[in-house]
């Protein structure tokens, strides 16, 4: 007993003697050499967008490479979005540095004044007349909200570090031109819920009998956790301001996904999410009710209350059932058109048609009336007026692309233009 005793403490000695001591440090990140760091860090072509008037060129100076400070920011990961609590915004952006504007014909290009230095700048859109620019500024607590007047080539701020934009509720001119509307963070006293040490129970899931294939997806909501902070970082009040800045609400706090004023300025269309929400499915999938308002917040009609969509078929070109695509025809007033499956959504069944695309005017009362009939899945629209639009539909099984001339008011029947493969490039009439 002895002996092997000896022996083991002659093994333990020379392993320990055999390991050598290792001290563990913090290594600073290092710099390339100056020829790759200027490479890396040379200014980028600038951005550009032209006026609506076609007048001025707003040149926009792109990003820099994010620093290591922004790479570790908090971020939530919930119901398919990436959200940057700090600021109740999206995270992973690219926020612009500086914006100069270029007159076409004096080819004067003029540095856009008062905006701070270190300044994020994205959400840039022009104003329906094309003489003023708002965007929003980043700043360490959250967003603000800003116009540049062109013609002074100056910048300010309209609100302070107020603005939400978890969904996507990216700021809007009215056609005014003096009026912006934009989600705010609720006001008053707000903190984070807090995780409990000790949940109230097990998260369960119920199967209720009904066999359906589905999609699988990333950053979904995992607890009620999740859920009390989603609906923490949802929740925004619809606004609008005036170039004064005075803001005035619309309507009441909620879950804003979308909202998108009617051409006359008169309407909001408005996207609201709601209970029950899905561990299955992203927040696009959410119970969704869509609604029109006037400007003073009061409700005009409901078009449609969505229920959750965790059934989706899963062959390529399946869509929701119920009325989807939502927007505004921007040739008329205020009339809004969106489509609706024949199919019940699912591309892999049997079906003449497809879709069909409908349109409701102001004051909203009534049917809708039907445009169109599509035996492919509906694409989009560009509208011209009553006697011309191009109605766009697509397969993808097919890789089919039709392009139609659809005649608003009625006068004939809708006719295809283009009938081709969107892989033949040659094809394309451009």
């Amino acid at each position: 007993m002895c002996r092997f005793l000896k022996l083991a403490l002659l093994v333990t000695a020379a392993v320990t003697m055999a390991v050598p001591n290792m001290a563990w440090t913090e290594t600073p990140y290092q710099n390339p050499d100056k020829v790759l760091a200027d490479i890396v860090e040379a200014p980028q072509t600038p951005w550009v967008s032209l006026s609506p008037n076609e007048a001025i060129m707003l040149m926009m100076e792109p990003p820099s490479l994010p620093s290591v400070a922004e790479l570790a920011e908090r971020e939530l990961r919930l119901a398919g979005m990436r959200i940057k609590p700090q600021i109740n915004g999206q995270s992973r952006t690219r926020p612009l540095q500086s914006l100069s504007v270029l007159d076409i014909e004096s080819r004067e290009q003029r540095k856009i004044l008062g905006i701070p230095e270190g300044a994020r700048i994205e959400n840039t859109s022009w104003s329906p007349k094309g003489d003023k620019v708002l965007f929003t500024n980043t700043t360490s607590t959250g967003l603000e909200l800003w116009v540049a007047e062109l013609d002074k080539a100056k910048a300010r701020p309209l609100t302070g570090p107020v603005v939400s934009m978890t969904g996507n509720i990216s700021p809007v001119w009215l056609s005014d031109n003096e009026t912006i509307v934009f989600a705010r963070v609720p006001q008053g006293p707000r903190e984070e819920p807090k995780e409990k040490m000790v949940p109230d129970g097990p998260v369960t899931q119920e199967n209720l009998g009904k066999v359906a294939p589905a999609r699988t997806y990333q950053d979904l909501l995992k607890n009620p956790h999740d859920e009390e902070l989603f609906e923490f970082y949802m929740a925004a009040q619809m606004c609008r301001v005036d170039m004064k800045g005075k803001v005035t609400a619309i309507g009441e706090e909620g879950l804003l996904w979308d909202f998108n004023p009617s051409p006359d300025g008169n309407y909001i269309l408005v996207e609201t999410i709601h209970k029950p929400f899905s561990y299955l499915v992203p927040a696009s999938r959410f119970p969704q009710r869509v609604e029109i308002f006037d400007l003073d917040g009061n409700l005009v009609r409901e078009i449609v209350d969505l229920p959750l969509q965790e059934s989706v078929p899963i062959a390529f070109g399946s869509v929701t059932t119920g009325p989807r695509r939502f927007a505004w025809r921007n040739d008329a007033a205020a009339e809004l058109v969106w489509a609706e499956a024949l199919d019940g959504g699912d591309a892999g069944k049997e079906s003449e048609l497809r879709d069909k695309v409908v349109a409701l005017s102001a004051p909203f009362e009534g049917e809708p009336r039907e445009l169109m009939k599509l035996s492919q899945r509906f694409g989009g629209i560009t509208w011209g007026n009553d006697e011309c639009a191009l109605v766009y539909s697509w397969w993808w099984k097919t890789r089919n692309l039709k392009t139609w001339r659809l005649y608003p008011g009625g006068s004939s029947e809708s006719e295809v233009l283009s009938d081709r493969s969107w892989e033949d490039r040659y094809g394309d009439p451009g």
